[in-house]
């Protein structure tokens, strides 16, 4: 399942989380791992369609990739969620700050 991922413009500052700016580094050094997308709904990638959006979304293009983004994201302080395919998920409608897998 390939999930819906936002062309993004990296030549401006995203979004802050906790007072951390999510700078064009960070999504440049996460888009070497995996599809980045900014501010995307989650409906399309849980069985149930519900919630609202995620901060940042990553589709790891494989398992080492997932293994690499997890201290990219700690060490910029970005809170992350792994979701897997979504089965059986319910997400609010107010969505998931920070990033999710």
């Amino acid at each position: 399942m390939s999930l819906p991922v936002k062309i993004i413009n990296i030549s401006r500052i995203y979004m802050f989380i906790k007072n951390e700016t999510i700078t064009e580094n960070l999504i440049k050094e996460l888009a070497c791992h995996g599809k980045v997308g900014l501010d995307v709904s989650l409906t399309s990638c849980t069985t149930f369609k519900t919630g609202g959006s995620a901060d940042i979304l990553i589709e790891p293009f494989n398992e080492d990739s997932m293994i690499s983004i997890i201290p990219v994201l700690t060490r910029a302080g970005v809170p992350f969620y792994v979701i897997g395919g979504g089965s059986n998920l319910l997400i609010s409608d107010k969505g998931l700050r920070g990033a999710v897998l």
